[in-house]
Formats: C-alpha cells, structure tokens, sequence
C-alpha cells in the first residue's frame, strides 16, 4: 500500500470519534477532551481554566492539536461530566449542540494589533455565524474553517472552507472549498456568511464523507450556493479596485514552513512577538499559568506552538527566561521543533511502537552529531520535517512535505519522503 493510499483509510460510516468537551476520545490513557479556541485566540482566564483542568482532570499537560485545538488527556469516565462544565466556565463551549463546529484557524501574525491585515474580527464574525446556525449541527468533528490573512499559512492547511484575504485592498477576500481558491471574491463584510452558507449546504449532501475533498463532484454544488447566499465581486470590479489576484499556494503545494517561532520583532515600535514552540505539542500546567499572566494577543496555531503578540522588549526577554526551562521552544531549527510523532504506544491500542520515545531517540542522535561538529549533522532528512506514526492513521502528520516514519513493528518502520499527503 502506498503512502498516499494509506492517508484515505478509516471507516467514514462509522460514527465520528473526533473528540470533544462532550463526546470525548477513549484512549488507553484515559478520556480525551478537546476544547476550540476559533482562530486560536484563547485569553489569559481561558490559560489559567486550562491549566486548572490539565491539573484537575488530566495528565498535567496542556496538548496542542494541527487543528489548532487544545486537549487535555488521562481523564477519568467520573470527570466526564466536571469537565464538561469546567469548559463551559472557562468560555470554551458556548453551545453544546457545536461542541465539534468550531474548528477555525488563523494567520497567526495576523492577530497583532502591527499587523497590515486584521483577521480576529472575522473568526469572531464566522464562530458567531456557526453557532447561530442549526444547520451546520452535526458536521464531521474534522471539518475545517480557515481565514488566510493572505500569507498563505493557513491556505496551505487546506481547510474545508476558508477564505484569502486580499494584502491590497481591505475589502476583498476569495473563497476556499476543498483546500483550494475557487474563483470567487466576496467582501469582508460576506465572508462569514458564505462559509456557513457552503458548509450548511455541505452537511446536507456530504453522506459519509468527512472532508470536502473526499467529495469533489460537489465543489459546484457548494459554489452555486456561495454564489446564491452572498453577492460575489466581479473579477474586472476587483481588479480595477486594485485588489491583489493573491496566488497563495494551490492544493498540493505548500509553504516551506509557514511556523513563526522565536523573535518576531516589530519594527520601530520596541515591541516583539513571540514564536513558541513545543515538543509534541506539550505544554504543562506551570507553563500555561505564566502566559495567564500576560495580558497580551495570544494565538494557538496548527503547528504544535502558539505565538505571544505585541511585548515590550523587555517583557519578551523575561518570559523567554521563565518559559524555556519549561520546555517551551524559541528557536526553529531545534530537532525538538522539526520532529513530530504520535502519542504512540503507550496512550493508543492502535500503535505498533512507542513512536514519542523512538522520535527522541531520533532527535539525541541528531544532537550528537551536531555536538561532534559533523559537517553533515543531520536535521531529518534534506531539512525536511520528520513525523512518526505508530500506524496508518498518522494522526498529527505535518501539512507539507515531511519524511514519514510509520512504524511496522516495535521499533521498526517504513520510512517514505511524502510531498503532498491528504487531509484527513
């Protein structure tokens, strides 16, 4: 079987086990809840209500999804209902019947107030949008929504649907279905409401499918609808608006690594973002805590890190101090940052090997080499990244080119270069 046959594999009959606050994942670790932050953005009271419950109800850690969600894992069937309400508390679950919609994410760098191209009003305006409406109840738990501040970041997530924001002209978005632009431009002001328009439209006549691209003959079945629900600009009126024609990547071609982490200064302003990083997506209460105390944007990404917006230099200096000797990543071409894996064997009946333990075994041979000044240390394979699956769902496989280590026995893989692996 090949790679890319392998990423089409799951019984899409069966009911959808994508977690929830609600309807939660069992692994052999305990429950898994999963709580959205639309577009990422989570407030320092949400920080310090994660924190309580990784502590409360979980393993102590703080666990970062590619689908820009947080969860929190080892909970008990007894907790299952305290949960629940924790996250009620904390903001995180606004409407039970959509514990699974809200799945948006966002330019990140877009949610600082330098930031050319403002995108937090229109996660706000799309969640509200999604909430408000019974139809899109009951969509897969993997369907995603994606506002593209123009970068190209979040187009090369391919979401469900989503929409590119113009760079030139305020104005002007165009539409994402299926991972890829479909040719219409619409307003900033309409965006939210032809999403919600196509996804309605998609949960009706979607049958088992999951993602929209395991559909294809509907793209223009959810174009008519787009085009019926909001009035679309003409592609002559934009142009002589002088919007940019924006040629993010297409489905299939991605960015090199879209991930902002480390110093992101803003110029002539003496204040700087933070990138930050996390080895396999892990975060521990102590740390969440620190950021509670921020009063600053912070932005979950899909990347296994989040970013801290808009610090006085100064301020920046003390948290890189504080957070770094909990495990918290500054800098990109660290081995932590460029290898991935699976929670693995020990958490999940599915795995075939303790994948977390392989991958840091990968990532100290990569240490050691650098350390004895090798001219050709390796940082993965040709600077690629590198993920590790115990098994052919590669659950948390990086968008983008990535080497694949999928594990065939216990301590044994298949090793494959994937150039464009499909959304799952």
């Amino acid at each position: 079987m090949s790679v890319a046959d392998s990423y089409h594999l799951g019984d899409r009959t069966r009911s959808d086990g994508c977690p929830g606050a609600l309807s939660m994942h069992k692994a052999k670790d305990g429950r898994i809840g999963r709580v959205r932050a639309p577009g990422g953005r989570v407030t320092s009271r949400q920080w310090e209500a994660l924190a309580h419950m990784a502590e409360t109800f979980g393993d102590g850690h703080i666990h970062l999804t590619t689908r820009g969600n947080i969860q929190i894992r080892g909970i008990s069937d007894r907790d299952m209902d305290a949960f629940a309400k924790a996250c009620e508390a904390g903001g995180f679950l606004p409407s039970r019947e959509h514990d699974k919609v809200r799945n948006i994410i966002s330019s990140p760098m877009a949610h600082s107030r330098y930031a050319e191209c403002d995108v937090a009003w229109i996660v706000a305006e799309l969640d509200d949008a999604l909430i408000a409406s019974r139809d899109v109840i009951g969509l897969s738990g993997r369907t995603l929504f994606g506002i593209d501040s123009g970068e190209g970041d979040i187009m090369a997530q391919q979401p469900d649907f989503g929409v590119v924001l113009s760079t030139t002209n305020p104005k002007v978005a165009q539409i994402i279905v299926g991972g890829c632009l479909i040719g219409l431009f619409v307003s900033h002001d309409d965006a939210a409401r032809a999403l919600v328009a196509a996804a309605s439209r998609w949960q009706e006549i979607r049958g088992t499918a999951w993602r929209v691209q395991e559909k294809p003959e509907v793209l223009p079945d959810l174009i008519d609808t787009i085009a019926s629900a909001v009035e679309c600009l003409d592609i002559d009126h934009v142009t002589h608006d002088h919007a940019s024609t924006i040629a993010p990547p297409q489905r299939g071609a991605f960015l090199d690594d879209p991930r902002p982490i480390g110093w992101l200064p803003h110029p002539e302003t003496g204040e700087v973002s933070l990138g930050c990083s996390l080895a396999f997506g892990h975060m521990s209460a102590d740390a969440a805590r620190i950021l509670a105390a921020v009063d600053r944007p912070i932005v979950v990404t899909p990347w296994h890190s989040l970013v801290i917006h808009d610090l006085p230099e100064v301020i920046a200096e003390r948290l890189v101090e504080m957070l770094a000797p909990r495990g918290v990543l500054f800098d990109q071409q660290s081995p932590w940052v460029q290898v991935s894996a699976c929670p693995g064997i020990a958490t999940c009946e599915k795995s075939h090997s303790d994948t977390r333990a392989d991958a840091v075994s990968f990532i100290r041979s990569m240490v050691d080499a650098t350390d004895e000044h090798t001219p050709d240390a390796p940082r993965g394979h040709n600077n690629l990244r590198v993920h590790f699956s115990g098994c052919v769902r590669r659950c948390g496989h990086p968008q983008g080119a990535y080497v694949d280590y999928l594990a065939t026995a216990d301590g044994e893989y298949e090793v494959t270069e994937v150039t464009s692996p499909t959304p799952v």
